[in-house]
């Protein structure tokens, strides 16, 4: 049944999906939002569960949709010689509700890698024009961080102090220092004290199980509140299945089925695709007509090509000193001192080194790098020494390709759902010679601060994508 026109339609409700109907409510336009998940309620995050740490791993709160299996989820099947599992959220905020907060921001030389490095394609618009945005979102949602970092331009003052480095951070901080590398505080989308009417953080734990303090900003919690007193309206379980053209080629509107299973339209002057990077290209090629056989806005065949990935390496170190056995939130210090690009090293562009925290014990023992050879003394050893004295590096390179990702086959189990996609990833040869590069870099930190043991290298590939930062390629190191 067709309803009424609206100025816009968005199709998605996470960080771009949020911020557009936000602010072009707040301009006045009638903003329909169609969601295909739903809210999470209290006592519904993984983090307010007893067996949280397992509970992303499978069950309904896993990081990947083809373990999570939950009735708003798509199957991705993956390929390719770099195959990837994708993590997504499917639900109100989208991927914000599992990301952990890290909140970088690009160089300006990232927007000109083909004019300074002769590699991939320069943006066409620069650091300065993205610059006011930033700071924008900055204040809606609340970073903790310090201003003044060398390595970046400067910026407005942050929404609320550092998070905590605690013991362990202070512990790899003298590494850095020793070894006169830069590193900073890093900015995270998590308040450290009250701010807006959200309560700071109390440093309950890892952020990726959700956090139901609302310490951490996500676009269910930041965006929608303010967009839905702005007038827009969010419709849930509202699965989009195609995008509505008229025969002078214009969008419509767009068909959806509703939480029953029926058919839905929902007229507009403008659509708006937010849908993350899976499942935008899903929609666009799957809404063909006699006027776009191939799909919408791929005359030239682009659409689920070039999905840029984030490859990283982790690297975990044990120190032969206790640390806090608390839990932290946040990622408490980066470091940039090899993110520009330096040919002496072999490749162009550069990467981050990220400092955090593991996820708890049970991670420990079950060894998200190395399984803990166990029995009841032997591990509880183990995992006690392991758990009190482990940090991680984790290492974040600058890009790597998706090759392509098409529509794949339908699913005769799903009866109101597109058919399920596949991302086909390619590895290319300057990632692998970059983590060989950056894993002897975080060697050196480790080596300054006693770290008696850790898994290392030999790694393999696998695609751990986080919403956001687009999809990254994970080496996970073992021995």
């Amino acid at each position: 049944m067709p309803r009424d026109r609206a100025d816009v339609v968005v199709i998605g409700s996470g960080a771009a999906g949020a911020a557009v109907a936000w602010r072009l409510a707040s301009r006045g336009a009638r903003v329909v939002c169609l969601e295909q998940g739903d809210w999470l309620r209290p006592g519904d995050f993984a983090s307010e569960q007893h067996e949280f740490e397992a509970s992303v791993r499978r069950g309904r709160h896993a990081l990947l949709p083809n373990d999570r299996k939950r009735e708003e989820d798509y199957p991705v099947t993956t390929g390719g010689d770099g195959p990837c599992n994708i993590v997504m959220w499917n639900g109100v905020g989208g991927s914000t509700v599992h990301w952990e907060g890290h909140f970088p921001r690009l160089h300006p030389s990232d927007f000109a890698v083909r004019r300074l490095d002769d590699v991939a394609e320069d943006w066409p618009i620069s650091y300065a024009d993205l610059e006011p945005f930033y700071d924008a979102n900055d204040r809606m949602i609340g970073v903790s961080g310090l201003a003044g970092d060398p390595a970046n331009p400067p910026r407005a003052p942050r929404s609320t102090p550092p998070m905590p480095l605690g013991r362990s951070g202070e512990a790899l901080v003298r590494g850095f220092e020793a070894l006169g590398w830069h590193w900073w505080p890093s900015d995270n989308a998590i308040i450290s004290r009250d701010y807006d009417g959200r309560t700071g953080c109390d440093n309950r734990g890892r952020c990726n199980f959700g956090c139901p303090l609302k310490a951490k900003a996500s676009a269910d919690v930041v965006y929608w509140p303010k967009a839905l007193v702005a007038g827009a309206t969010l419709t849930v379980r509202a699965r989009v299945s195609e995008i509505l053209v008229g025969d002078d080629g214009r969008v419509t509107g767009v068909g959806y089925f509703d939480r029953r299973g029926d058919r839905q339209i929902q007229p507009a002057r403008v659509v708006v695709v937010c849908c993350n990077g899976i499942g935008t290209p899903r929609l666009l090629l799957a809404s063909k007509s006699a006027r776009f056989p191939d799909g919408l806005a791929n005359s030239n065949g682009q659409v689920g090509r070039r999905l840029m990935n984030h490859p990283s390496r982790f690297v975990e170190g044990i120190f032969d000193e206790p640390f806090e056995k608390e839990a932290f939130s946040g990622n408490p210090f980066f470091s940039q001192e090899f993110y520009e690009t330096d040919r002496g090293r072999g490749f162009v562009r550069g990467y981050s080194l990220l400092v955090y925290r593991p996820l708890g014990p049970a991670s420990v023992a079950w060894g998200d790098s190395e399984p803990v050879p166990w029995n009841y003394l032997c591990g509880t050893k183990i995992v006690r020494k392991s758990y009190s004295g482990l940090h991680n590096l984790r290492l974040l390179l600058a890009g790597c390709e998706t090759e392509k990702i098409d529509q794949g086959r339908r699913s005769n189990a799903e009866v109101v759902t597109l058919a399920a996609p596949r991302a086909f990833g390619r590895q290319m040869q300057v990632d692998t010679r970059e983590a060989a590069f950056l894993v002897q870099r975080s060697r050196q930190v480790r080596a300054e601060e006693r770290v008696v043991e850790g898994p290392e290298a030999n790694a393999r590939l696998q695609l751990i994508s986080s919403r956001e930062r687009g999809d990254q390629i994970g080496l996970h190191a073992r021995r």
